[in-house]
């Protein structure tokens, strides 16, 4: 064989040996990956009206009574004893798609939080920290649309 042929075999076997593939995805998250009781840490809101940004409000003032508890079975319990909102507590349902967190079944008189199909997508998950966010888009008759996002992080130490 002459050098041209043995440039062609080398180039093929480079090829097949340099064309990884690609990585692969994250294994998603299932209930039992989100068990556990968390403890708030941090709670940004982003509220805008139409593409304008209208509120931009980070919290960290929270207490030891403050948590929210995912259990496996999909049921839960949050408890919020803040002093800057109302005193939320209560059992609730959710499930875990993927990287996303659907509250199914309220658990406060307050239905807005979380209300029943209130999604979440899982940002972060390690057995230290949890990052949620939530996209809401508000629509009403002759107004701007109306955006929330809402970014949590909680640790599993309080």
């Amino acid at each position: 064989m002459n050098k041209y042929h043995y440039f062609i075999i080398a180039v093929v076997i480079i090829g097949f040996y340099g064309c990884k593939k690609g990585a692969k995805d994250p294994k998603p998250a299932a209930n039992d990956n989100v068990s556990g009781k968390w403890y708030p840490v941090r709670k940004a809101f982003k509220l805008y009206r139409g593409s304008e940004e209208y509120e931009n409000t980070v919290d960290t003032t929270f207490n030891t009574e403050d948590y929210i508890q995912f259990n496996s079975d999909g049921m839960g319990y949050a408890n919020s004893h803040r002093v800057t909102a109302p005193v939320l507590s209560g059992n609730f349902e959710y499930t875990v798609t993927g990287h996303v967190l659907v509250f199914t079944k309220p658990g406060f008189n307050i239905t807005s939080y979380p209300g029943p199909g209130t999604t979440f997508h899982i940002l972060k998950l390690t057995s230290q920290s949890l990052e949620l966010r939530s996209d809401t888009l508000v629509t009403q008759v002759g107004a701007d649309q109306n955006k929330t996002i809402e970014d949590d992080t909680y640790s599993s130490t309080q």
